[in-house]
């Protein structure tokens, strides 16, 4: 009898063992593929496996945002644009694992209300081994936290967050990267700068500033770089440049990667050709008026001056001290 219960109870751990692993196992899945039961991932990709999203807004202008092999990425318009690695890994960040907010019906019967009968934003993202999904986007809800979206395949409608609707209705030009140069936050190697008919060659060395070989005050040339760092366009253009009239050619701090670029004048603005890209940049004419300002107050190094304390001679006796007046001897 006793041998039976064993055999039994045996049998019972045997079962509810089994059951928690499978269960176990669920939970680690559905972990693995995010959201919940009534809020599913609706999209799940790798970050580093997408390098592709294709934009449609209103039904008409369509974008393609295209990672290259080299890691950047570009705006696939006409003309081309060099993508915002920023903005645009926001943007991936945002759409590679999406989670739904909740399901808001299984398969409903009239899209219509919710925006997606004719879906104002859809995007399909690609991955490298050649996975898609397409996700359209339809109406925000009436607090305007959330929008109605479907995955293509998929009949459920969700509501997804508003900030994946607001990081995909972009214009082309909001997805570009409008920095004329490349170098950042990291000092160039040597900038070599015409203006007009002057030139300059800049180089930095260490923590040496020289300007034609003369050594500078680094706080003025740093002011210089920041300004040249900070030329971007505020648009682009396919055509428009004219004879140039300022003329850039800046090496890297490694000295490997070189960037030319020339300007030329656009009525009040000027326009920007940077050697290898498509596009040209309009620059706001007050970036110029800027950089020529801090050029002009470029300044030659000027050595700290020396100490003046006179040191004492080394083993110099201390002078002697006048000995007090003997008393008087007693009469």
């Amino acid at each position: 009898m006793k041998t039976r219960g064993l055999i039994i109870a045996a049998a019972a751990l045997a079962i509810l063992a089994a059951a928690l692993y499978w269960s176990n196992r669920r939970e680690a899945a559905k972990e693995a593929a995010g959201g919940t039961t009534d809020a599913p991932r609706i999209i799940n990709f790798k970050e580093a496996d997408v390098n592709r999203i294709n934009i449609e807004r209103n039904q008409t202008e369509k974008i393609s945002l295209v990672k290259l092999d080299s890691g950047d990425w570009q705006v696939a318009e006409t003309p081309v644009l060099p993508g915002d690695s920023g903005t645009i890994s926001s943007l991936i960040t945002s759409v590679s694992a999406l989670n739904s907010e909740r399901i808001v019906q299984d398969k409903p019967a009239d899209l219509t209300p919710y925006g997606l009968g004719k879906p104002p934003v859809e995007a399909e993202i690609g991955t490298k081994d050649g996975k898609s999904a397409k996700l359209l986007l339809g109406d925000n809800t009436p607090t305007g936290t959330s929008t109605f979206a479907m995955v293509e395949g998929d009949s459920r409608l969700f509501t997804i967050s508003s900030t994946v609707k607001t990081n995909l209705d972009k214009a082309p030009a909001d997805f570009a990267d409008k920095k004329i140069f490349a170098f950042g936050y990291d000092f160039p190697q040597k900038v070599e700068m015409r203006i007009d008919k002057k030139s300059y060659a800049i180089t930095f060395d260490g923590d040496a500033w020289k300007l034609d070989g003369t050594k500078m005050d680094s706080t003025s040339m740093q002011s210089v770089i920041a300004r040249i760092r900070d030329l971007e366009g505020k648009s682009f253009a396919a055509t428009g440049f004219g004879t140039p009239a300022i003329e850039f050619t800046v090496t890297a701090t490694d000295g490997k990667r070189v960037e030319h670029a020339e300007l030329s004048k656009s009525g009040k603005d000027y326009i920007a050709r940077h050697d290898g890209r498509p596009a040209m940049y309009v620059v706001d004419s007050g970036l110029i008026t800027d950089l020529e300002k801090y050029i002009g107050e470029m300044k030659v190094y000027t050595p700290p001056p020396a100490e003046t304390s006179t040191p004492s001679t080394p083993g110099s006796a201390p002078a002697p001290s006048t000995p007090a007046t003997p008393p008087a001897p007693a009469k």
